[in-house]
């Protein structure tokens, strides 16, 4: 079992680092673990649990100061409080890390440890100094799990009846789905969205809940919460049913990992990573690797982690990364580039991909395979990688009248249109609404992709030739064979 706070503390560690942006609940759970487990083993008496902050300075549990709200004199003071085990939780001292700060607890470091003193500072950010980094313990806080959201909804459920008898308190099946809708949220904001739901519908609603999650995603520069329209949805998307298939009887699976989408531009990549939120009922976001980068040191590195954290805590999600092979383009000459920041953003998302705890399903799309660095290929990245054509001829059709439909064009009379792509036919459609003009006669302004790059397109055919899982269902034609006709000499004909 992994040693946790209290182990750390009643193990004479001196400093200790708990990562959270949840002061309040972090020294709340974390003394009333240490107090219990140290009232079963030693009794009531002997442990202090200080508090600092800038404002109140040191003091007791009780409110008592102790203390000076200067940093340095609070540290100092720390060596000087009685007691067999004396905590001190510091809120926000990564603020005040500077030259005095980080002496004072350097010298009191040797005196902690052989006097029973640990000092808890508690802070959303992991920025220690290099002096002292030899001598800090960083311990995570997580955020709350099922039972702790279910404890929030209960008291809060309890505290509105209080004051009205008639406030439904949710079904077991309402309460489950508003848990799971609140994984990843911290406490404060778990009880504030359950609180908008009252006050807006009058009863608990896990869409309300839903939005506060798009709160975290807003806050993370890389990252976009994606809303299907109308428009994204399976109907909209002709062909491609054994991709269709496959995502839908995987993606809700905890086991899934995500598809690669390799295909030829204008063919349904990026429409059906779309779609695939609002078809399988789960949240969709965008990763834009392009934004990750950032100009100062471990600036990268830092969104990137921060980016994968937000999609965890979205979980069960679904991930769609456009054009990855650009994104993580150039991985391998990194070293020599840019002193290695895209190759350690690569690893970071990689070894994210094979670790990830959390049920999140990354659908990327490529359109060039050997810009991909061949990690990203192997095995245990994606669940499949498949291949999508150029439509077929039945699928050209189910797409002419979708696009027809939908633009309100006659199809009747269609231009020759063998080898383009869905996203051609969309583009004559969409032109022939605006011009006011048959669909053959609007083909003339659109030129498809089979003509101008037709020697790509076939070296991604025969790349995905036994690589990929084809996106289509294959459709075969038979042919009846015909014996042959000889006649005979002197016969009849």
């Amino acid at each position: 079992m992994t040693p946790g706070f209290v182990d750390h503390c009643l193990s004479g560690y001196p400093v200790l680092w708990v990562a959270t942006s949840e002061p309040h609940r972090a020294q709340k759970d974390l003394s009333g673990q240490l107090q219990k487990e140290w009232s079963e083993r030693f009794g009531e008496d002997g442990l202090t649990i200080l508090r600092w902050d800038v404002l109140t300075g040191l003091t007791t549990s009780e409110g008592h100061p102790v203390g000076s709200p200067d940093p340095v004199e609070a540290i100092t003071n720390l060596s000087q409080i009685q007691g067999e085990l004396v905590v001190a939780f510091f809120w926000n001292l990564h603020q005040f890390m500077e030259p005095g700060v980080v002496q004072a607890i350097l010298n009191g470091v040797k005196v902690w440890k052989a006097t029973g003193k640990v000092l808890v500072i508690l802070a959303p950010s992991t920025s220690i100094p290099c002096e002292v980094e030899k001598y800090v313990t960083i311990l995570d806080f997580s955020l709350p799990d099922e039972k702790g959201l279910r404890e929030i909804l209960d008291n809060l459920t309890k505290s509105v009846q209080e004051e009205d008898s008639s406030f439904p308190a949710p079904s077991e099946e309402e309460a489950n789905a508003l848990v799971a809708a609140g994984k990843g949220l911290s406490a404060f904001e778990f009880e504030n969205a359950l609180a908008l739901c009252i006050a807006t519908e009058g009863s608990f609603s896990t869409s309300v809940v839903l939005e506060m999650k798009e709160q975290l995603v807003k806050k993370a520069e890389a990252l976009e919460f994606y809303k299907p329209s109308a428009e994204d949805s399976f109907s909209f998307i002709g062909g491609l049913d054994n991709l269709k298939s496959f995502c839908l009887s995987t993606c809700k699976s905890p086991l899934s990992k995500g598809v690669l989408l390799l295909g030829v531009p204008g063919t349904g990549k990026s429409a059906f990573s779309k779609a695939l939120g609002g078809e399988a009922g789960l949240p969709a976001l965008s990763l834009n690797i392009g934004a990750v980068f950032g100009s100062l040191v471990g600036e990268s590195e830092r969104r990137i982690r921060e980016a994968l954290k937000v999609v965890e805590a979205m979980a069960p999600c679904v991930l769609f990364i456009d054009e990855i092979e650009k994104g993580l383009a150039g991985s391998e000459a990194s070293g020599r580039t840019d002193s290695g920041v895209t190759a350690r953003v690569v690893g970071t998302f990689l070894t994210w991909m094979q670790d990830c705890p959390a049920h999140v399903y990354v659908v990327a799309t490529c359109n060039s395979i050997d810009k991909l660095p061949p990690e990203m290929l192997r095995a245990e990245r994606w669940d499949a990688i498949f291949f999508i054509d150029l439509p077929t001829a039945p699928e050209q059709a189910r797409i002419w009248e979708i696009w027809g439909n939908y633009y309100k064009v006659n199809i009747d009379h269609l231009p020759p249109h063998q080898g383009w792509t869905g996203a051609e036919i969309r583009t004559c459609c969409r032109l022939a609404a605006m011009m006011g003009c048959t669909v053959k006669e609007a083909a003339r302004f659109v030129i498809p992709l089979a003509t101008t790059m037709g020697e790509k397109i076939e070296a991604l055919r025969r790349w995905a030739e036994g690589r990929a899982i084809p996106a289509s269902v294959k459709t075969t034609t038979t042919t009846t064979q015909k014996a042959r006709r000889v006649v005979r000499k002197g016969g009849a004909k």
